[in-house]
């Protein structure tokens, strides 16, 4: 893989006040750096570090990528994770990493966000590795090579799509990742989806439906032509307004609607094709570093089946993959944090005596 020499450079940072650290953590600074977009064209995304200084002290850096909060540039969550997500992050820094919060680009940064594009945003989280090692002298935090990823939903996304890419980053070594209920394969429920979807107990279901269309577009706006042949108005509406609201707001306005109500006509054998290459993870590459998939039984977004499937066959292509299962639904974090976190102590351990 040729290597952008401007990805990862630095563009600016801002000091978190304490109050926004997540606990165990002595430092912290916002910072913006170059990457690139779903195309390969260059953006500018965001991120924060956080890091214990200790003197003599050298760190790994895990990387955090959040879940769906939105497609709008005030979407972003690096200023601040709050306390929910900070106690689960505080472990990981107890475990000796230094710790990246990434926005994607469009969240915290100019420009539209191309939710769950595989293409862009797996640039975007291993770029903000490469900031991080630039940045982490000027804070008298010491790093070594070795780096982690995980997410859940959109995050786990995230964290697959950086795990397949991880060589963009030469002279660090990825050495795990853990990703909980990533949507690996949209096209199977699209391809179901038409004017006879009724309204289903899943609160969010709606919402995610908008984001994604509103994301496709944003990467492939040649399509939107097809989705207005599609779309009903309501439809159309609500994919041009997403970038307005916060998931929960979005969730909120939506939640009463159907996925049938959006649409006049089936997407079509095209648009699916094309909604899956800018999403769906190619699992016939491998990862070249060990990886854990957490997946809840009961999930009603990401389908455990799907989850399932990729892990198989990225298996077979020569990934060493594993899948935990969970009795949850598409909340799966709290269930598999013990899982993830022993996963990380195992390899830190297994990656110093390499």
């Amino acid at each position: 893989m040729s290597v952008d020499p401007l990805a990862g450079t630095v563009v600016a940072t801002e000091e978190l006040e304490p109050g926004l650290l997540v606990p165990g953590a002595d430092r912290g600074v916002l910072f913006s750096y170059r990457s690139a977009g779903s195309a390969g064209e260059p953006r500018v995304a965001t991120a924060s570090f956080q890091a214990p200084v200790r003197a003599g002290q050298e760190r790994p850096v895990v990387v955090f990528c959040h879940g769906t909060t939105g497609v709008g540039e005030q979407c972003s969550v690096s200023r601040g994770v709050g306390p929910a997500i900070g106690e689960f992050l505080a472990p990981w820094i107890a475990l000796g990493f230094a710790l990246v919060v990434v926005d994607y680009a469009g969240l915290g940064s100019e420009g539209p966000h191309a939710y769950l594009n595989h293409f862009g945003t797996g640039r975007q989280v291993v770029d903000s590795v490469r900031a991080v090692h630039r940045l982490a002298p000027d804070l008298g935090v010491r790093l070594d090579d070795r780096w982690m990823v995980f997410g859940g939903s959109q995050g786990g996304h995230a964290a697959l799509s950086a795990s397949l890419v991880s060589t963009r980053a030469p002279g660090l070594e990825l050495i795990g990742t853990v990703a909980l209920c990533p949507p690996t394969d949209l096209g199977p429920q699209f391809y179901l989806a038409g004017p006879w979807v009724p309204w289903l107990p899943v609160k969010d279901l709606v919402a995610y439906f908008g984001y994604i269309l509103h994301g496709f577009e944003s990467a492939d706006p040649g399509v939107r032509e097809e989705l207005d042949r599609v779309l009903t108005q309501r439809g159309r509406d609500l994919v041009d307004s997403s970038p307005w609201y916060h998931y929960a707001e979005l969730v909120e306005r939506t939640r009463s609607w159907s996925v049938g109500s959006l649409l006049r006509r089936p997407l079509g054998k095209s648009v699916v094709r094309r909604l899956r290459e800018h999403s769906r993870l190619p699992s016939a590459v491998a990862h070249l570093a060990p990886v854990l998939v957490g997946q809840g039984r009961l999930d009603p977004v990401v389908p455990w089946p799907l989850t399932g499937r990729y892990v198989r066959d990225s298996r077979a292509a020569g990934s060493d993959i594993r899948m935990r299962s969970y009795w949850t639904g598409h909340g799966v974090h709290a269930a598999a944090r013990p899982d993830a976190l022993r996963f990380a102590s195992e390899r830190l351990r297994q990656s110093r005596s390499t």
